[in-house]
Formats: structure tokens, sequence, C-alpha cells
């Protein structure tokens, strides 16, 4: 619970915006059960941060219709507010560590959406709708408790970087195939038993990671061909890695991780000076990077590893090159 200091403290950073006609208010790790109701005089607001409270309800979002960046996580919201999705100027949106098992129809009316964090908040369910969404390039959904993907995932075509890592997902749609400018796909520790088909459509793709899944059924040469666009497929830690013969794909798909690159790195002790290269798409993974919350932390030491396995990826062909001689 807030106490008195925390709520005289948040007053006053209010009227200090209100004053000074700042486009920016920081609310965030106030302890906040509720916002004060004079943040009804800023309805001029291009940045909104209310993450790491104890709300359960968020003021009238509605009347911040400049709004384009508004950070929720880290509270106790049980419901989705729906009254965001009138927010037409809306940008990126974090919503993640709360307790929302779905996302309302009304989410399509989001327009502008960019970027949509919605991590460990028990989500389930996402409509259809999250279709219209034209200008979402980032969808982060990691934690969750999602069985199935909208069919309308196929028309986000904006879309550059998605994880549903820690999922219960058995497929993905075969729509997603249009996604041509998707280049990060994150399906870590799922349901899947097979590489999904869909992939060697995504000629934007550089980077999948399909490690902790079921997978136990390893695609003909010809198709595994069809995704040789594709920088890094991460497969390891699933059961088809413990039955097929690895030195034959080692040595004709150096595209495909079967083992931990980083145990892999470590065993060889390589030297720390190794150059990286730099053309994976780290802008776009880490877009919400605006979002000043404590969830850009934990995306950033997510995507640290995802980065290593993707920019050594060269250091790793090297290291198995003896193994296919």
């Amino acid at each position: 619970m807030a106490s008195a200091n925390d709520i005289k403290r948040a007053r006053a950073k209010i009227h200090k915006v209100v004053k000074t006609r700042q486009k920016n208010l920081y609310l965030s790790n106030f302890a906040l059960n509720e916002i004060p109701n004079c943040i009804e005089k800023c309805t001029f607001l291009w940045k909104l941060y209310l993450d790491k409270n104890h709300l359960q309800r968020v003021p009238k979002l509605e009347i911040f219709c400049d709004l384009q960046i508004l950070a929720l996580d880290h509270n106790e919201l049980n419901a989705f507010p729906t009254e965001l999705c009138k927010l037409d100027r809306l940008r990126f949106l974090n919503v993640s560590y709360n307790r929302i098992v779905s996302l309302p129809a009304q989410i399509g009316n989001l327009l502008s959406l960019e970027a949509l964090w919605c991590n460990y908040t028990g989500l389930a369910n996402i409509p259809e709708e999250i279709g219209n969404c034209i200008s979402l390039r980032t969808f982060g959904a990691r934690g969750n408790k999602i069985r199935q993907l909208p069919d309308s995932f196929g028309i986000l075509h904006s879309l550059r970087w998605a994880t549903f890592e820690s999922n219960q997902l058995r497929r993905i749609p075969d729509t997603m195939g249009t996604l041509e400018n998707l280049k990060h796909l994150n399906l870590k520790s799922n349901l899947l038993q097979f590489i999904p088909i869909c992939l060697s459509y995504m000629y934007g793709l550089r980077y999948v990671n399909l490690s902790y899944n079921n997978i136990n059924i390893m695609p003909c040469d010809n198709e595994l061909q069809t995704l040789e666009f594709i920088n890094v497929i991460n497969i390891s830690n699933n059961p088809i890695c413990n039955d097929v013969d690895l030195d034959h794909y080692v040595m004709n798909f150096e595209n495909i991780m079967f083992e931990d690159i980083i145990n892999l790195l470590g065993a060889r002790n390589l030297n720390n000076d190794e150059r990286i290269n730099e053309e994976f798409d780290w802008e776009n993974s880490v877009a919400t990077s605006e979002i000043n919350s404590a969830e850009q932390t934990s995306t950033i030491i997510s995507f640290i590893y995802e980065l290593i396995a993707y920019t050594l990826q060269p250091i790793y062909n090297l290291i198995t090159r003896p193994f296919r001689t």
C-alpha cells in the first residue's frame, strides 16, 4: 500500500506536469493502489508510465487522446482495460506481469499500435481482431497459456519480431507464412511436434528458436533446403536431437543448431575477443526500450542469449566443421 509520502510525491509530479505542460509523466514504482484524480488534468500527455505499482484499475484512459506510450506492467490488473482501445494514437503498450487472461476484440481498434507486450499475464486467448493492428511490429507474449494463435496473425505484414516462448502451442497458423517482414520468431518451450512448414515462406526470417519443444520428426532434406535463407534455426533440446543422424545434418545444413551454443563455446574455451556479426535486427528486437520499465531489463537479458546464438553462428560452424569431414 502506498504511504502518505508516496501519494504526496505522485500528486506533486502530476501538478508539475500540469504546470509545465510536459508530455511525459513518470509514476513508476510509487506503490500506488490508485492514481490521484488530478491526473485527469494531463490530457495532453504523450507518454505515461504507471508500471511497478499495485493498480487494480486505471484512470479514465480514454481522455488521454494524444497518448502514444503507456506502461502498465507489474501491477495487479485483473483484466485488460478495454477503455484504452479508444486511444487511436497509441504506439507502444506494455501490460506484462498482470493477471490478464484474454485480450478484448476491441484491441483491433489500435491501428497505430507498433509494439504490444503481454508477457507473464496468464494470457490464454488472442482474438482474431488482432489482425486489424496493421502497424504492429513487435509482439511479446512469453510465459503464458496460449494454445493457439488466430489465423489473422497472417495479415500482420508489418510484424518484424515476435516471441511466444513458454506457452502451450502445438502448431502455428499456416497463414503466418505470408509474414514477409518477420525476422525474429521465438517459439521456445512450447509443444510443437514438427518444424512448421510455413517457415519456408517467411523469406525475411533470420532467426527461429524452436528449442525445448516436442519435435520428433525431421523434415526431408528437400524441405530443409527451403529453409536455408534462415540464418539460425535452433532445434536444440528436442527429442529429435537424440534420434537422428546428427552428422548428416551438421554437414549439410549449417543453419540448424542441435545443441546449446553457449555451452559449446564454453567447452571449447573460445577467446572473448571474437567479433560478432552486427546484422542482427537488434533495434527491432528491443523496440519497446521506449517503455522505460522493468520489462525492458528482462527483455534485454532474454535477448542476450538469442543475440549471441545468432551472431556467433559462424563460430559455431567453425567449431563443428571437423565433424563434417
